[in-house]
C-alpha cells in the first residue's frame, strides 16, 4: 500500500478527521490532505511522528510491511518490549536498529536493551549460517 493510502486508512481505522491527525502531528490540516492525495510527502521528523502516533512503524507507513507493529517500531522507546513481544531476532529490521541507536542530538547511543537486540540478531544469523554449512543427510 502506498503511503498516501497508508495514512488515510490508518486515520479512519483511528476515527479522526484530518484536522484532528494535524493537532497531534503539529502541521496544517491541508498538509494532512495533501499527504492523503499523495500530492506531498512528510518529512523523516513527521513520518516519525505518524508512526509513533498511529502505533506502527515506519516501514508499516512506507509500505516495506504488511506488518504493523515490528519490534523496531519500539525500539527507541523500550528497548525491553523487545523481550516480551517474543520476536525472532531475524525480524527485526536493521535500518531500524540503527536509527534507534541515535539519540535526538544525533549522537549514536547503545542501551543495554538495544545491545542484546543487536547481539541476539548476531548469533540466528551465525547459526543459521552454521547449519547452512552442515552436511544434509
Amino acid at each position: 500500500m502506498k503511503l498516501s493510502a497508508q495514512i488515510k486508512s490508518l486515520r479512519k481505522e483511528k476515527k479522526i478527521s484530518q484536522r484532528e491527525l494535524a493537532e497531534q502531528l503539529n502541521i496544517s490540516p491541508s498538509t494532512v490532505g495533501m499527504y492523503e492525495v499523495n500530492q506531498r510527502v512528510p518529512d523523516i521528523e513527521t513520518l516519525k511522528k505518524m508512526a509513533d502516533y498511529f502505533d506502527v512503524s515506519t516501514d508499516y507507513l512506507l509500505g516495506r510491511t504488511n506488518i504493523k507493529h515490528t519490534p523496531s517500531a519500539t525500539v527507541q522507546e523500550s528497548p525491553g518490549l523487545y523481550q516480551e513481544k517474543k520476536a525472532s531476532p531475524g525480524d527485526i529490521d536493521l535500518e531500524n536498529i540503527i536509527i534507534a541507536a541515535h539519540d535526538e542530538s544525533g549522537s549514536l547511543k547503545i542501551t543495554p536493551g538495544l545491545k542484546n537486540l543487536i547481539k541476539e540478531a548476531i548469533l540466528e544469523i551465525r547459526e543459521e549460517r552454521r547449519l547452512e554449512k552442515e552436511p544434509k543427510k
